[in-house]
């Protein structure tokens, strides 16, 4: 026996997107010496890549775990998210979280939510002692155009894999570090005001959005427009 399912894997930035405001720059602001402003500079103009940047920025931290978490309590989320992440699980959709931040910080964000059972493609922050870190890429890739310390290209495309059931792809974003992933791995992106004018300026076509209501109507019009066959087996796994 069959059932009718939609195959597509939505895939989230963070900051800025799912949070009401970047938290690795909040958490910069409160506990880094300001020489990582310096560093963001160079980062945005082209001189260094994102991972070299945030592993820099990183080690300026001095904050241990117990301040850290108190200040990723302070950091709200997108009010319609959560509504947006139940018909995702209801409509049998794979929703990912796919960003260049730092992974303690937005796993005790969505916690704090009720959403810790998304998974969270980033960067690792580690604890050194005396209030020092430092960062891990696991998912960087040699090849990534943008010197990532998460390339969002490379996770897109081992999360599509080589299966019979090919998935679309639905990138929500925001910023710079969805330029590359949005423009390349993506079938719909729907966009935030930088990453929309970005888009546009190279032909790119997208969908803007102000919050996750909006999302949550554009995946109900692509779940209505089309559904691709997949066994049931498939269709219980998700719930």
């Amino acid at each position: 026996m069959q059932s009718y399912r939609n195959r597509w894997i939505v895939v989230c930035d963070f900051d800025g997107t799912i949070s009401t405001v970047d938290a690795t720059d909040r958490l910069l602001e409160v506990y880094a010496d300001p020489e990582w402003l310096s560093i963001e500079q160079d980062w945005k103009d082209g001189n260094i890549g994102s991972r070299e940047c945030l592993g820099r920025q990183v080690a300026l931290l001095r904050a241990d775990l117990s301040q850290i978490e108190a200040l990723a309590d302070t950091i709200t989320i997108d009010p319609h998210f959560t509504s947006f992440a139940d018909l995702c699980k209801h409509e049998c959709i794979e929703l990912v979280i796919v960003s260049d931040g730092l992974d303690r910080v937005i796993a005790r964000i969505l916690d704090r939510h009720g959403l810790g059972h998304i998974p969270v493609y980033a960067n690792a922050l580690l604890a050194c002692g005396d209030g020092a870190h430092r960062m891990l890429s696991p998912h960087q890739n040699a090849d990534c155009c943008a010197g990532a310390g998460t390339c969002k290209c490379a996770v897109v495309a081992d999360l599509q894999g080589d299966g019979a059931i090919d998935p679309r792809v639905l990138f929500v974003g925001d910023g710079q570090s969805d330029f590359c992933a949005a423009a390349r791995m993506a079938d719909v992106v729907a966009a935030k005001p930088k990453l929309f004018a970005h888009l546009r300026s190279i032909g790119r076509p997208c969908v803007p959005f102000e919050n996750f209501a909006d999302v949550r109507r554009l995946l109900a019009e692509l779940i209505d427009a089309g559904n691709p066959l997949v066994t049931e087996e498939l269709a219980h796994e998700c719930n």
